[in-house]
């Protein structure tokens, strides 16, 4: 790469850091395929080794078989007679005391078995397919049962098939469900279709019988809605996000705004603190700093830094003087990063000088983390011209004259 530089007649900076950076970013792409390759082959190679040790091994049990007359040995045996237990989910002989006998089940508290072949399973959430979802996909439920909650559940009468049925309005559930107890009660039970999906929760899969497409009248509206019947008897009727969001049940919000006080002189009008305004304190003999000479601003960003200048005027940031002072500083715009706006700044360097400053100790991490402890829930805020929301003492605002003949009211 070196040599090839050197070679170029029109080299410049940036070519040249371009270059570079394209040739170490090629080093870096063909590292990391060599290395994929070598992983994929060495995975291969292991697969070799493990399909040929089970040959080997199944040849052996079948040579040991044959020498015994075509009887295996006792405790080939004995692992054959022992089934898994429906208790405990263990493998062991039938005659064995199971240790789940006695046991109490975590999920349906009751005896005789353990949670984890425990058969009460209790849903607590939907999730189904689509209209774009492939057929024979595996779909979650999380939990469909009642649970007691101090606050009511949305709920919804609907009429499907001459009965009238409460469902829950569910917004986390992808399809309609309804357990199979209340679909025999049905005026007119319609035929069902096959499952076309799985449906799982934490206990397991979960045994859908089948579905039919309900039809529903709601506020003079005809609706055509998936329902899936499920056989458990824990499960409770739930309503689909899509139908309920196509009823008009539910709205998703992207964000909430809390209405404002737009004035019109102020469009972005800036809010204020309600704390005591700041004071700024001189030293002792501090000589007051003044220009004569503001900085030049470049004759394309007049428009922009005089439009800002009347914004923050109208929104209450800075005041317009027309009597002599003391303390004048230069004031600096700025162009922010979509170049069509300006940030005005003040050099306040000679100022700060002399300002006597306020003993603060800022909190540490080790301070701030013990007071947390418990929490859950946690906000950010980001407060918008944050230095403008905090207002500054009248005497304190002639500190920080600039020289468009304005003084701050805000702190900057």
């Amino acid at each position: 790469m070196s040599e090839k530089l050197q070679m170029m007649p029109d080299l410049t900076l940036s070519k040249a850091m371009e270059l570079v950076r394209q040739s170490e970013q090629v080093k870096q792409h063909v590292s990391e395929q060599g290395a994929n390759a070598c992983a994929n082959l060495s995975e291969v190679a292991y697969k070799r080794q493990q399909h040929r040790e089970r040959l080997t091994h199944s040849e052996s049990h079948a040579n040991k078989a044959q020498n015994t007359g075509g009887v295996k040995p006792k405790h080939y045996q004995n692992v054959n007679k022992g089934r898994k237990c429906t208790r405990c989910g263990r493998v062991h002989a039938k005659n064995d005391k199971c240790s789940a006998r006695n046991a109490e089940c975590r999920s349906c508290k009751k005896l005789g078995h353990f949670a984890v072949v425990c058969r009460s399973r209790v849903v607590s959430e939907i999730t189904a397919p689509t209209r774009n979802i492939e057929i024979n996909a595996t779909y979650f439920l999380g939990g469909v049962t009642d649970v007691e909650d101090s606050s009511k559940a949305w709920t919804v009468n609907l009429p499907i098939q001459g009965s009238h049925i409460v469902f829950k309005i569910d917004s986390g559930a992808d399809t309609g469900v309804i357990p199979s107890e209340t679909f025999e009660k049905l005026a007119f039970k319609p035929k069902l279709r096959k499952p076309i999906n799985k449906l799982e929760s934490p206990g397991g899969k979960l045994n859908c019988m089948g579905y039919f497409i309900a039809t529903t009248m709601r506020k003079g509206k005809r609706f055509r809605f998936k329902v899936n019947v499920i056989k458990e008897p824990q499960c409770s009727h739930l309503l689909s996000r899509n139908v309920a969001v196509a009823m008009g049940l539910i709205k998703r919000m992207e964000e909430i705004r809390a209405p404002a006080q737009i004035s019109e002189s102020c469009p972005d009008e800036i809010g204020r603190l309600k704390i005591k305004p700041v004071k700024i304190t001189l030293r002792e003999g501090a000589a007051p700093y003044s220009v004569t000479t503001a900085r030049r601003v470049s004759v394309p960003m007049l428009p922009k830094v005089k439009k800002e200048l009347n914004r923050m005027v109208n929104c209450g940031v800075i005041q317009p003087i027309s009597d002599p002072t003391e303390w004048c500083a230069p004031m600096v715009p700025v162009p922010k990063k979509n170049k069509e706006q300006i940030r005005i700044c003040v050099d306040l360097k000679e100022l700060n000088k002399a300002v006597k400053r306020e003993k603060y100790v800022l909190p540490t991490v080790d301070d701030i983390l013990p007071k947390l402890a418990g929490a859950k829930v946690f906000s950010l805020l980001d407060a918008a011209s944050g230095f403008w929301q905090i207002p500054l003492d009248p005497e304190s605002a002639k500190h920080g004259r600039h020289t468009h003949l304005c003084r701050h009211s805000r702190a900057t």
